[in-house]
């Protein structure tokens, strides 16, 4: 039997960003991400002909959800658009949480104040 020792930490890394109005509420967030999974699968809408899954469909079918939602709270292809590149994509995730721990460290060195890393000073001998 194991310990609660040794068993391994989860990280949590999906970026949760206040201001995307996707990732401010949780249901909304896992219901586009699960939309977004589709994004450039081919589908076949009609006879002989071949489509795939665009941010334009994801929007679209975001419709229903948008009747509900406040006007300045309203998903539109801008922000699936914004949310898909900065949060959801591997890349957009990466560049958030290094530029996130590179802000966490330089406040650690300079001890919260905003300037740049403090550099030592070297003397010549």
């Amino acid at each position: 039997m194991e310990s609660a020792d040794s068993v391994a930490p989860t990280y949590d890394i999906e970026v949760r960003e206040p201001r995307c109005r996707v990732c401010r509420h949780e249901y909304i967030r896992v219901m586009v991400n699960g939309l977004l999974d589709w994004r450039g699968v081919p589908v076949a809408p009609g006879c002989r002909r071949s489509h795939r899954v665009t941010f334009a469909d994801v929007a679209r079918d975001l419709e229903g959800l948008n009747e509900t939602l406040p006007a300045r709270e309203r998903l539109t292809y801008a922000s699936v658009w914004n949310h898909a590149k900065r949060h959801y994509s591997i890349e957009g995730a990466a560049a958030y949480w290094s530029k996130r721990s590179r802000r966490e460290l330089q406040r650690a060195v300079t001890g919260g104040r905003r300037r740049g890393l403090a550099s030592p000073s070297i003397e010549k001998v």
